[in-house]
């Protein structure tokens, strides 16, 4: 048991006992729904990547500017966990599969219900042929690997004020 004192005037006054299994459950649960609150209130990012290393650095990053983030390994998933999830941002990387990535871009942009969510595009090197044939897809930024690691809560708002 956990005594609990309170100062009253000049000595502390005994107010109660508390077990402290109790005292640690309760602070769990608070913590645990303080949590779950805040995760759910984020917005949610998805990202589009087959490469491990670049999806971990990025989530870590897109947790650390608050956004919620969730990873797709296929590009023919993308379109119905935006629609269902109801994405704020999709981060594409480009470097794995480039034409079924293409090919979620344009769909992505087709579907009415998604076609609003801002694409941030990626590569490892996105030359001008690279960058031309995205913004064709409709891609709304296209950067480069670097870019996107170092910069990402300034794309992240660029993107959003461009659509």
């Amino acid at each position: 048991m956990l005594a609990v004192y309170f100062a009253a005037g000049r000595r502390p006054v005994l107010r109660r006992f508390i077990i402290f299994e109790q005292l640690w459950t309760e602070t769990r649960c608070v913590f645990w729904s303080s949590f779950y609150l805040r995760r759910v209130t984020e917005p949610l990012a998805l990202l589009l990547s087959e490469r491990g290393l670049i999806a971990s650095q990025l989530t870590e990053r897109l947790e650390g500017v608050r956004y919620r983030p969730a990873v797709i390994n296929r590009p023919a998933d993308l379109v119905s966990v935006a629609e269902t999830q109801k994405a704020m941002v999709v981060l594409v990387d480009v470097e794995g599969l480039p034409v079924p990535t293409l090919a979620a871009i344009e769909q992505l942009r087709a579907n009415q219900a998604t076609s609003h969510i801002p694409v941030i595009a990626f590569a490892k090197e996105a030359d001008g042929a690279t960058q031309a044939s995205l913004v064709a897809k409709g891609a709304t930024i296209v950067v480069n690997e670097v870019a996107v690691l170092d910069h990402l809560a300034q794309l992240l708002d660029r993107a959003l004020e461009i659509s």
